[in-house]
């Protein structure tokens, strides 16, 4: 073999994939969902993966593996293969709540994962019963304080947002309500509906479409200003109640150790999903983010330490 055959070999295998590897993604791809089927991390997953899947040549497949306020699931990622066929739709109660509350946890949210994207972030909002004779927020503190431990608060389970800014709301406002964790966020909303809970301080996107048909009440949202979709909502701080500030976040995680061109590949097909999605997220209350992997790692980071502050200092322990 000439020099110049010999070295245009060399140059066509230099460009070749690795003996036994191919592109990435070669097949489906599993999306780790860590709570139950129905719940607003659910419903925001499915979407994400249904654009994915048309976007990456492969199917994108949702996986409920839920429990312990999405830890268990979480935990099933970060012990997975990096190699970005497993990847998890995680939230503030998977890396930020959840490591706070629960100490023998199974994963480092810091070390144990490779951040993808930012997908969403929203606040909560504080929903009653319609049936619970109470229309604003200083109505339930005071039918609260009339019929101390007679009020109850549903969660989608011991640990969540939902738990955190129940427990962190009682605490501010010196109310005596119980706290009743449910599986899911489908089941708590059906408690809510049915009177069967007073209040929540749930997910927008589960509980908009019943506020909209008046089946609960909105009384306020937690985040820093009014939403434009339940405009008439204040914010806790203008209902009198501070300090009870809480902005939920979903975003997408890849075991740690996964190979940056493949976390760079699942950014930007998440990152034209996102775009694709944007009207119908702003419509149920999220706000689009669509962060790179580097912005997400100092956003959980920052939040990682934001609210294992706020767990210690007001002294939350798990039921």
């Amino acid at each position: 073999m000439n020099k110049t055959i010999l070295s245009l070999a060399l140059l066509v295998s230099a460009t070749l994939p690795v003996w036994g590897q191919s592109a990435f993604p070669a097949r489906p791809i599993s999306m780790v969902v860590p709570f139950p089927a129905g719940g607003a991390l659910d419903i925001v997953a499915r979407v994400l993966a249904k654009e994915m899947t048309t976007l990456m040549g492969q199917p994108v497949i949702v996986e409920n593996r839920a429990g312990a306020a999405g830890t268990i699931g979480s935990a099933v990622v970060a012990k997975a293969q990096p190699d970005g066929y497993t990847v998890l739709f995680g939230s503030l109660a998977t890396h930020a709540l959840g490591p706070a509350l629960y100490p023998k946890i199974q994963y480092d949210a810091l070390k144990d994962f490779s951040p993808i994207m930012q997908v969403t972030s929203a606040p909560l909002v504080f929903a009653s019963s319609a049936t619970l004779p109470a229309t604003s927020v200083s109505q339930l503190i005071a039918l609260a304080k009339s019929k101390p431990g007679t009020l109850n608060y549903a969660s989608t389970g011991i640990g969540t947002a939902e738990h955190l800014a129940g427990t962190l709301f009682a605490a501010t406002t010196g109310i005596n309500a119980v706290h009743v964790p449910y599986k899911g966020g489908a089941e708590a909303k059906t408690a809510l509906i049915t009177g069967e809970s007073s209040y929540s301080i749930t997910n927008i996107q589960l509980a908009l479409p019943q506020i909209q048909d008046g089946k609960l009440r909105a009384l306020a949202v937690t985040g820093p200003r009014r939403l434009s979709i339940l405009p008439d909502a204040p914010t806790l701080r203008e209902a009198g109640v501070a300090g009870v500030e809480v902005t939920t976040w979903f975003g997408l995680f890849a075991p740690a150790n996964t190979p940056p061109d493949v976390v760079n590949r699942i950014n930007r097909d998440a990152q034209t999903a996102l775009k694709t999605m944007r009207e119908k997220l702003l419509a149920q209350g999220d706000e689009p983010v669509g962060s790179t992997p580097a912005q997400f790692t100092d956003f959980v980071k920052a939040e990682h330490a934001k609210w294992g502050k706020v767990v210690r200092d007001a002294n939350i322990k798990l039921e």
